[in-house]
């Protein structure tokens, strides 16, 4: 496993752990809204298909905001995923969904909601959440807005698992995708 990997792995531990931990303190309880159930896995696989259709989209447009982000893109994340084995691209993937989802919407948006209206607390942890994937003002939008989607389903469903699943099926979707993108004109926009 290459050290991207471990590094990747180990934060999103510490996100869940401190999400967990600080959650009980407070009585927030993260796990009391997590069901792993056969609706729950077929809503979260239907819930992702729009985002993968999006990304696909998104690497083909020529819309100018989408095409300079897709070089962003290629610049900054195709080079750290280049020799990341598909397997571990699974485990990153599955870690994000459960670290990043148990603490922003798990412990963040739900403590939050107690204090304030809960599609307040969605607006704000979606910034957060945006922030916290800060690689120029673009991403950060477009992370935002993918936060914005898991916190909705998380009010609208009532369980975390369903974030957290579309949080990881996308990551790997997305991760895939990107981690073999070339500059070859077969990823250009326009071509057949």
């Amino acid at each position: 496993m290459n050290r991207m990997t471990l590094i990747v792995l180990a934060v999103e531990v510490v996100l869940a752990a401190v999400g967990l931990v600080v959650g009980w303190w407070i009585g927030t309880p993260i796990l009391e809204d997590t069901r792993v159930d056969l609706y729950s896995g077929l809503l979260a696989l239907a819930a992702t298909l729009p985002l993968v259709a999006f990304v696909f989209w998104g690497m083909r447009t020529e819309m100018a905001f989408l095409a300079r982000l897709r070089e962003l893109v290629r610049e900054t994340i195709v080079p750290l995923f280049a020799n990341v084995s598909p397997f571990e691209i699974l485990l990153i993937s599955i870690m994000a969904g459960i670290g990043e989802e148990m603490f922003f919407r798990g412990f963040l948006q739900a403590s939050l909601g107690r204090v304030v209206n809960p599609w307040i607390a969605l607006a704000l942890v979606s910034v957060l959440f945006g922030l916290a994937h800060y690689v120029s003002l673009g991403y950060a939008i477009i992370t935002g807005l993918l936060g914005l989607y898991m916190g909705a389903l998380l009010l609208l469903t009532g369980n975390l698992f369903v974030p957290i699943a579309v949080h990881a099926l996308f990551d790997f979707a997305a991760l895939i995708f990107i981690s073999r993108m070339t500059l070859s004109p077969a990823t250009e926009p326009g071509s057949p």
